[in-house]
């Protein structure tokens, strides 16, 4: 029999999170804690990736909180998990959650995460023009 290892899982875990099937994703990620396996920041990526996809921003906002706030160092999101759900948000049309993760995202809370060029174009597609307007100052400034 194969060794369960986390590269057992990863081709199922990505087809999933691409095609936004979520449920099967979280399942995968839970059969993997069964196996003792150490779930990482790139597995919780793929969920929120899974997520984004399939329109539920608000759920990824809260298991991008969850990442947040347990601590685990495994599982601290990056800029990619940061990304993945400022884009659930804009895709779902919802500026205002976009604009608060993103100002979280600026703040002084996560010393290694600051908005990208993505970070921006995300929150420029979602934003009313004027804000857009603002943006597209502000990036010019800060690169």
């Amino acid at each position: 029999s194969m060794e369960a290892t986390p590269k057992l899982y990863l081709p199922l875990l990505k087809v999933c999170a691409k095609a936004g099937h979520s449920d099967i994703v979280w399942s995968l990620i839970n059969t993997m804690k069964d196996d003792s396996i150490q779930i990482t920041t790139m597995q919780m990526n793929l969920y929120l990736q899974s997520l984004a996809k399939a329109g539920l921003h608000i759920k990824a906002l809260g298991v991008l909180r969850g990442m947040i706030q347990q601590l685990d160092p495994m599982q601290l999101p990056d800029l990619f998990s940061f990304n993945t759900v400022l884009s659930a948000c804009s895709n779902g049309n919802d500026y205002e959650a976009a604009q608060a993760l993103f100002d979280q995202m600026k703040g002084e809370i996560y010393d290694n995460i600051r908005p990208d060029v993505v970070s921006f174009n995300t929150l420029i597609s979602c934003a009313p023009p004027q804000v857009g307007l603002d943006l597209i100052y502000e990036m010019r400034l800060t690169r």
